[in-house]
């Protein structure tokens, strides 16, 4: 790893690293994952050799707080725009999805590499299911405090949530942006 790389890795490092403090230290403030979910993508797309719109050795702590929090704020916009407001964990999940799905080209793909982060939906528009299920979870978290978790396997993640009739499970990789109702929930099972 050349010295340039180091650098920006101890960077990235170092604020992933009070990120997490401050996520352990806070645990409701959820936009800290939407936080974390932003920098992680950038830290891939950097390394990847993607264009982040900053050379190497102009990153900084400064820089990658700033434009972590303003990619943050231009999600929220997108999620402040789901009107009528919804006020169930079921109908926050298929409310954020479609407004995720409404985003996503005709010819999405959950299965594409590198799509899991916030930093993947707002740059090239595309997500594969994990990143479907944290953007969906940090946008169902902008309404208020929620119970809405996030639940994964060896390949592939669910979200879900208590309700009077059970546990609750929604697979928001699935649905599809063309018809309302397509959220596969499924009550009473733990995925």
């Amino acid at each position: 790893m050349s010295d340039e790389d180091s650098k920006v890795v101890a960077i990235f490092s170092s604020v992933i690293q009070t990120l997490l403090q401050d996520m352990a230290a806070h645990p409701t403030l959820w936009t800290n994952l939407g936080l974390l979910s932003l920098i992680c993508g950038l830290a891939e797309a950097l390394f990847l050799g993607e264009d982040i719109g900053i050379k190497k050795e102009l990153i900084s702590s400064e820089w990658l707080k700033a434009r972590s929090n303003e990619l943050l704020q231009q999600y929220l916009e997108m999620v402040r725009g789901i009107s009528p407001v919804p006020s169930s964990p079921r109908e926050q999940i298929i409310a954020v999805a479609q407004m995720l799905w409404k985003q996503l080209p005709k010819n999405h793909n959950n299965d594409a590499l590198h799509r899991q982060s916030l930093y993947s939906f707002l740059t090239v528009h595309d997500l594969d299911c994990f990143g479907l299920a944290v953007c969906t979870l940090v946008g169902t978290h902008w309404f208020g405090p929620s119970p809405v978790r996030m639940q994964l396997s060896e390949d592939h993640c669910w979200l879900g949530w208590q309700e009077e009739s059970g546990y609750v499970t929604a697979d928001v990789a699935s649905c599809n942006k063309k018809v309302e109702s397509s959220l596969v929930v499924i009550v009473g099972s733990r995925m």
